[in-house]
C-alpha cells in the first residue's frame, strides 16, 4: 500500500504496481494505482505532449506527441 495525493487534494491509501509500457517508441516504467473501479495511470507520462479531452461520457481524447 502507498499514500498518494489526488487531483481533488485527497490523500488516499491504495495498492499499486509497476507497468512497462511502450510510449512514443520507447519502453517506460509507470506506476499504476489500484482503485475501486478502474486502475489509474497518472499524467506524468504525458509530459511534453498536448492533450485534448472532451470531458463527458463517450467524449473523444486526442494526444499529440512532441517532435
Amino acid at each position: 500500500m502507498t499514500a498518494r495525493r489526488f487531483a481533488d487534494g485527497d490523500i488516499r491509501e491504495c495498492a499499486w504496481f509497476d507497468l512497462e509500457l511502450e510510449w512514443n517508441e520507447e519502453v517506460r516504467l509507470v506506476e499504476v494505482l489500484v482503485l475501486d473501479g478502474d486502475p489509474l495511470i497518472g499524467t506524468q507520462i504525458l509530459g511534453g505532449c498536448s492533450l485534448f479531452a472532451e470531458l463527458f461520457d463517450g467524449g473523444e481524447v486526442h494526444i499529440e506527441l512532441s517532435d
